[in-house]
């Protein structure tokens, strides 16, 4: 899925594969004043354009409420400036509910401005290492990865999704970008208002090149081998949904669905 360098120009054009430039905001030589502004106007941009409380709320909130006096564990793969983290521990302490929210993030100027963000929220542990590595996720009961998926090389994306499904103790969610050319002019024409002195832009672009298509959702998943019941869902706007597990049951078909509102209906598939 991944394309040579000399071919990548032709390749952005017409979306046919998966873009493999990096984005600005990664570069360990950026300009840290922009990174940080890029980091700000995430909190505005993952709120209107991601949906991403509203996949909490479907697939992780409702099922903490089963059991009010538990403390859950919510792992963040790839989790920024935890505005993510933030918001749940927000909804939680709202609804009485406990958790303990632990947020990756492997960029150390990441890492510092989350957990300067994030000094009112004993709740949450940033936590500076490869979210890849399975072995400094702890113990989650939930595993989500918001807009991560796409910074990976396809060959990265299967087993991190095969270590997701194996490591949550009850519901794993992957949300990620929708590749096309109707995502691109939209968000092309849309965002450049609001990225001034910030990686928004250009990097929002680059990050949709490296979205996926359909037959690549649908080869990740069969190549992770995924035992366990998963659903995998279209999000307006431009958004691809993985969510799996053994805590709740979901659709058994391992396959895309036309849903986006309400939650993809159990079809009686194996729930492990």
């Amino acid at each position: 899925m991944n394309v040579a360098p000399g071919n990548e120009e032709r390749h952005e054009r017409d979306f046919l594969r998966r873009a493999t430039a990096g984005e600005a905001m990664d570069r360990p030589d950026c300009d840290p004043d922009r990174l940080y502004g890029t980091l700000r106007r995430f909190e505005l941009t993952n709120l209107v354009l991601t949906r991403y409380r509203l996949l909490i709320r479907r697939h992780i909130l409702a099922d903490m409420r089963r059991e009010p006096g538990r403390v859950w564990q919510f792992t963040d793969l790839g989790a920024g400036g935890c505005d993510v983290g933030r918001w749940l521990v927000r909804v939680c302490r709202r609804e009485r509910l406990r958790v303990a929210v632990r947020a990756i993030e492997q960029d150390a100027r990441i890492v510092q401005y989350a957990r300067q963000a994030s000094r009112a929220y004993p709740e949450i542990d940033v936590v500076e290492a490869d979210a890849c590595d399975p072995t400094c996720w702890g113990a989650p009961d939930y595993l989500f990865a918001h807009h991560f998926l796409h910074h990976l090389s396809d060959e990265k994306c299967i087993p991190l999704l095969r270590d997701m499904e194996c490591v949550a103790g009850r519901r794993f969610v992957v949300s990620d970008l929708r590749r096309s050319r109707a995502a691109y002019w939209a968000f092309k024409l849309s965002v450049w208002v609001m990225a001034r002195g910030s990686f928004l832009y250009e990097d929002g672009l680059a990050s949709i090149r490296r979205g996926f298509l359909e037959g690549e959702i649908r080869e990740m998943l069969k190549a992770a081998g995924m035992r366990h019941s998963v659903s995998c869902y279209r999000l307006a706007p431009s958004r691809w949904v993985i969510a799996g597990g053994r805590g709740v049951p979901l659709s058994g078909e391992a396959g895309v669905q036309e849903a986006d509102a309400p939650e993809p209906q159990d079809r009686g598939g194996n729930h492990g």
